[in-house]
């Protein structure tokens, strides 16, 4: 019990700054970290956006995002659902209908979230960064970026008032398009395909 206690103090004191490093900016991976084993909650997840926006010390998050059949934008990390939910396929081969009753196969069954259902009131002078998934693996081609960028207009992630947005881009012929639409771009050489 003494380690347990122990692991919990240093958890939440990991988010804290120290003055030395004012300068740094500290963001949860996937919100509270992308296959952290001390995380109370699945990363990607409304739980785990809310309890990393929540620690004192963090200045905001970045989460992995890709595109339904119907388009919309869903948070979601790997290619094949049944790695980690209780269903099979793609995020980009299936609709909201598909995909409101997903959950993960977690202690906590966290569901799985579109970014327009996220509580933005957390989100107030954080930054937020959003890994676009720019590969439909499943089907072998290129997501369309003009649907992804309108949606995110559609749900007030061009030019929020309250937080900063930027979005994480593997696809360099995505740049231009996104910067143009107002959106501010970190190019990554890391891709999913």
């Amino acid at each position: 019990m003494r380690f347990k206690l122990l692991l919990l103090v240093v958890i939440l004191s990991a988010c804290s700054k120290s003055k030395s490093f004012d300068g740094i900016e500290v963001l949860g991976h996937a919100a509270t970290g992308l296959e952290n084993i001390n995380s109370p909650y699945h990363d990607n997840t409304k739980e785990a956006v809310e309890y990393a926006l929540s620690m004192e010390g963090c200045d905001g998050i970045e989460i992995d995002v890709q595109l339904s059949a119907d388009g919309e934008l869903w948070l979601f990390h790997n290619t094949e659902l049944e790695l980690e939910t209780n269903i099979s396929g793609c995020v980009s081969n299936l609709n909201y209908s598909d995909l409101n009753e997903t959950h993960y196969t977690t202690i906590g069954k966290e569901k799985l979230v579109r970014l327009r259902d996220l509580d933005t009131s957390y989100f107030k002078g954080k930054k937020i960064l959003l890994d676009i998934r720019h590969y439909n693996e499943c089907a072998n081609q290129v997501v369309d970026q003009n649907v992804l960028i309108s949606h995110l207009e559609e749900i007030g992630f061009i030019h929020p008032v309250s937080f900063n947005v930027s979005c994480v881009l593997g696809n360099p012929n995505w740049i231009d398009d996104f910067q143009n639409a107002g959106l501010s771009v970190l190019y990554s050489v890391y891709s999913m395909y």
